[in-house]
């Protein structure tokens, strides 16, 4: 009885069958191994995990030059992987680009099909353009023995003594929207990235958080906080916030009750917490819509925070004025205590707002049980959650006017007093200021 001669694509589908079935056989047989054992196989696997990278970069490669994606309509071969394997655009992109340099490299090709290199690494190396076997070999040599970071200035040495010029990155950003958030595929030239990787953990390092809070968890609060102040003061100077750069439709009845949803100009939903503690302090566009909510109606655009009142604001609180936090001015938002909106209708003036950075602003909003109690005349913010005091901030600017200073006595009695001796003080004239101009009400 005669063997049968399998074709070439029935002897990859089986391997693959394969290959699936001893992974999962290895998943589940883990469990029984004890620690020294799964330091030695964790490596083993992330040698299998090269391997599997090689082939599909191969397949890649092969997919690329016969054009694969045009028997799907896909605009590229780049397209139709993302598609087919659930990978996202770029990264897609990427491995194409890899597998045609890794042609050319064909030591690095070997390495990574052998799992001695990971495909992180197989990478930096691809960098290597028009590297002879030895100069392959060496670098290889040095990937075994050194950090991915020291890898990448090796390739970068490389390419300078060869004269080589700097691969053209072409940058870009996608935003990629998920049910429970955004998420972020940038691509940016080495100056570029440093900037960016600068300012986001300058401003980071200038945030409050919680004791033990991860990195990327600071590094995602510093991003923001770069593009809130680049909002902040693009078109205003840097002595006024200002928010009409971002869209929010609040229903009135998520104002007038404090609950429910409001949807972002994305078409992005979030709860009323977070849209009300932008509501404090915004440019507000009225919207009068009919019971199908078609637009009947467009109001002029009005300032809720009026620049003299903010001025006043940042000079007496300075930073956050939760206890215990000191995130600066331009990481905090204007708070109204006694909330502006029904039933409450709380005044927009100095002696009813207070500044919170955007993690305690927000926590305010979402959770009720926290009570704030701000001082008309001192200022002073009494923090309390269900009832039980938390703490009390003084704002750090406000200074206790000095009693004026008494007229100086005289022998003669007719003779008038020194009207130096009588005048208020620079503070006292600040203050008088601040009841004659900041509050007034637009």
């Amino acid at each position: 009885m005669g063997t049968a001669v399998l074709s070439a694509d029935e002897i990859v589908d089986r391997r693959l069958r394969e290959a699936m079935d001893c992974v999962a056989e290895i998943r589940t047989t883990l469990h029984c191994l004890d620690a020294p054992d799964l330091a030695v196989r964790i490596p083993d696997i992330a040698k299998l995990i090269a391997a599997g990278e090689a082939a599909k970069l191969e397949g890649v490669r092969l997919a690329d030059a016969l054009h694969v994606g045009d028997l799907t309509g896909a605009r590229s071969t780049a397209d139709w992987i993302a598609d087919v394997t659930g990978e996202k655009p770029g990264r897609a992109r990427r491995d194409v680009d890899l597998a045609a340099r890794l042609d050319d490299l064909d030591q690095v090709g070997e390495a990574l099909a052998g799992g001695s290199i990971s495909k992180t690494q197989a990478d930096v190396l691809a960098g290597a353009t028009g590297a002879t076997s030895d100069e392959q070999h060496d670098l290889l040599d040095l990937a075994g023995s050194s950090s991915v970071g020291e890898l990448e200035q090796a390739v970068k040495q490389f390419q300078i003594d060869r004269d080589q010029p700097a691969p053209t990155v072409a940058p870009g950003l996608r935003f990629q929207h998920h049910p429970s958030g955004v998420t972020l595929d940038a691509i940016l030239d080495p100056i570029s990235a440093d900037t960016v990787i600068t300012a986001v953990g300058a401003a980071a390092d200038q945030l409050s958080f919680d004791k033990g809070s991860a990195l990327a968890e600071r590094h995602a609060a510093g991003l923001v906080a770069v593009a809130r102040y680049f909002l902040n003061h693009a078109d205003t100077g840097l002595h006024r916030h200002n928010r009409p750069h971002v869209t929010v439709e609040i229903p009135i009845a998520t104002i007038e009750t404090r609950c429910g949803t409001a949807t972002l100009a994305s078409g992005t939903v979030i709860d009323a917490a977070i849209a009300l503690a932008w509501a404090c302090d915004a440019d507000i566009t009225r919207l009068i819509t009919g019971p199908v909510s078609e637009p009947l109606d467009v109001g002029r655009r009005t300032r809720l925070i009026s620049k003299a009142i903010w001025t006043a604001l940042a000079h007496d609180d300075g930073h956050c004025r939760w206890p215990g936090c000191t995130s600066p001015l331009w990481s905090t938002q204007a708070h109204h205590v006694i909330w502006w909106g029904a039933p409450s209708n709380g005044e927009t003036k100095l002696e009813n707002l207070v500044l919170l950075c955007w993690h305690h602003h927000h926590l305010v909003h979402r959770d009720s049980s926290w009570q704030l109690t701000l001082d008309p005349k001192t200022r002073a913010l009494t923090v309390a959650y269900d009832g039980r005091l938390v703490d009390v901030t003084h704002p750090p600017g406000r200074r206790t006017a000095p009693a004026p200073a008494p007229a100086p006595t005289t022998e003669n009695p007719d003779a008038r007093p020194d009207p130096r001796g009588v005048l208020p003080s620079l503070n006292d004239l600040a203050d008088l200021d601040r009841q004659h101009t900041l509050f007034v009400t637009a």
